[in-house]
């Protein structure tokens, strides 16, 4: 069933198809995003910059509303947001960064909102993911494998099935105690850049 992201009423008829067809949603993984290329923010214009936003913050919003308020009215349910390592720190993505950084916030806002209701609300922030649109970049010499295997602490990339296991804990019994987190599934990048100043990591 295909929507757009960024526009309630889209949402809402998807939802409504969903529960006709498939009956009431438990579990929701927020994951539809725009990717942008490292511009400094004379370069990016502002159509850009609203597409990534309407896509990262606001589809990710409406995705929570829409879903997790039935969840809400039932007394159960789980979200799992797509959030970024992206929005933990200062990097030039002038749209994409801030974006990543709401969905955080949010993520912690309707965990505090929705946990008495019974609905558990967490954020995944992927490090640098070796999926398609990554490899395509590689491809295109727009990034330097070696460069992010280098930053991370355990000099990996991150896989896909990476964060597709953190998702599915999340999403599971086991943690039924854990809501409002950000978990990173970063290969170690948050902890790395700041060895650059000893020296590097120690091999």
């Amino acid at each position: 069933i295909s929507a757009d992201v960024s526009d309630e009423a889209s949402m809402r008829a998807a939802a409504r198809e969903i529960d006709a067809r498939c009956g009431h949603v438990s579990v929701l993984v927020n994951s539809a995003g725009v990717i942008q290329r490292p511009l400094p923010p004379e370069s990016l214009d502002l159509s850009t910059w609203d597409r990534i936003v309407a896509a990262d913050q606001r589809g990710t919003w409406l995705g929570c509303v829409v879903f997790g308020e039935a969840m809400a009215r039932r007394g159960a349910g789980c979200i799992v947001n797509i959030a970024s390592i992206a929005g933990m720190r200062s990097m030039p993505l002038h749209s994409y960064a801030p974006a990543k950084a709401a969905v955080i916030s949010m993520t912690e806002c309707l965990a505090a909102e929705w946990g008495r209701s019974g609905v558990r609300v967490n954020a995944v922030s992927p490090g640098y993911t070796l999926t398609p649109a990554l490899q395509a970049a590689i491809d295109a010499g727009e990034r330097d494998p070696a460069t992010l295997t280098e930053a991370s602490a355990l000099g990996r990339m991150v896989l896909p099935s990476d964060i597709a296991h953190a998702i599915a804990f999340l999403c599971s019994d086991r943690a039924a105690a854990i809501t409002g987190i950000n978990l990173p599934v970063d290969a170690g990048w948050l902890v790395a850049p700041s060895w650059n100043t000893y020296g590097g990591l120690r091999p």
